[in-house]
């Protein structure tokens, strides 16, 4: 009774010996090229399912810890360089053409020192209308001390500062890019509002705060080399960085919901969240993000779009995680319970791909 209970264990640690040393060889390559990157990310996929019968066979050792650690090592050399998915980069459908700036060196997150105004440009009073109905409007190096309804096509606001919120309204055809700016949605103090959004618009790198959101990417929008932190809350309102609903792509951003609990029990969601309240969460690409913990007041640090209980659960699609960077924080799981919720990788189209802890590790899809 005991040898054959032992049997189909043994065989499964023989399997998992012989796939380990498979993978090893292409692991090890140094600076991967494309190709390369494809590779290691195919292996890391085969190894974790490896590991994972391993450990269920002997438990946690020293040699599986240290696969662990060389499989991280070898997706954070794949990030942010070239990955085997493709992206989607180009301009969202009505949205106008993004303004071409400065990158962020490699490696390095958004933040304080390359998102907002640049350095250096004079600033003076926006005196225009806060609801612009003008095609191909153009505001630029501007202090703007009122919410922005864009009403209009092709609006473009650049190196400026806006004491306000930026948005269309849900479900029109209007559109603005938003460039080298920085956001305030709660100048005066905390208001339930939205930052930035919602429909047809491309935000580059930007720095947000204020607000219970920074910014709303509903429909056909792209936020990207951008800083979105400082939520403010009060009494039970709930908050996060992002929330994504369909053709979104959040690409390289650093995302904080750093707000914490109140007595009345608002507080963070989450740094990004999806859920089907309105409509099924489909076609989002989050890629090359961080994640910033906030254990004590984040859930979680990001919502995957199946959440249980709303009117559109169980439709998700097309839902992408590739090659993000999540904090461990004070708890080690980012969030107060794990890094993500609600992620089904059994939905069409569902990707979760190179996702690492910030100090060294694979982060599962749960």
């Amino acid at each position: 009774m005991t040898t054959r209970a032992a049997t189909p264990k043994l065989a499964v640690a023989l399997v998992a010996a012989v796939l380990l040393i498979t993978v090893v060889p292409v692991l090890a390559s140094a600076a991967p090229s494309g190709d390369d990157c494809s590779k290691i990310r195919a292996a890391v996929a085969t190894d974790t399912l490896v590991l994972d019968a391993a450990q269920s066979v002997s438990g946690p050792t020293t040699e599986i810890n240290q696969r662990r650690k060389v499989d991280a090592d070898a997706l954070r050399a794949c990030a942010p360089g070239p990955t085997p998915t493709p992206t989607v980069t180009t301009t969202p459908t009505g949205a106008p053409s993004p303004t071409p700036g400065p990158t962020s060196p490699p490696g390095a997150f958004p933040g304080p020192d390359n998102t907002g105004v640049p350095d250096g440009t004079a600033l003076t009073t926006y005196t225009g209308p806060c609801m612009i109905t003008a095609v191909n409007t153009v505001i630029d190096a501007k202090i703007v001390n009122c919410d922005l309804e864009i009403r209009t096509t092709g609006v473009q606001v650049r190196r400026s500062r806006i004491n306000g919120t930026i948005a269309t309204p849900d479900g029109s055809a209007f559109s603005f890019t938003l460039t080298d700016s920085n956001v305030d949605g709660s100048p005066n103090g905390p208001r339930q509002v939205t930052g930035v959004g919602a429909d047809n618009f491309t935000m580059l790198r930007t720095e947000v705060v204020g607000g219970n959101r920074g910014v709303h990417c509903r429909r056909n929008c792209e936020v990207r080399d951008s800083w979105v932190h400082g939520t403010e809350i009060t009494s039970n309102w709930h908050a996060s960085a992002v929330r994504a609903s369909q053709s979104s792509r959040i690409i390289h951003n650093t995302l904080a919901c750093d707000t914490q609990p109140t007595p009345q029990d608002g507080g963070c969601s989450a740094d990004l969240t999806m859920y089907g309240d309105f409509e099924p969460v489909q076609d989002v690409l989050a890629q090359d993000n961080l994640f910033v913990a906030n254990p004590t007041g984040n859930a979680f640090c990001a919502y995957g779009g199946s959440s249980a209980g709303k009117p559109f659960s169980g439709q998700a699609s097309g839902v992408r995680f590739i090659n993000n960077t999540f904090q461990r924080g004070s708890n080690g799981k980012c969030g107060a319970f794990a890094p993500i919720d609600s992620f089904d990788p059994g939905r069409p189209g569902n990707v979760w791909s190179g996702n690492v802890w910030d100090n060294g590790g694979v982060v599962p899809p749960t």
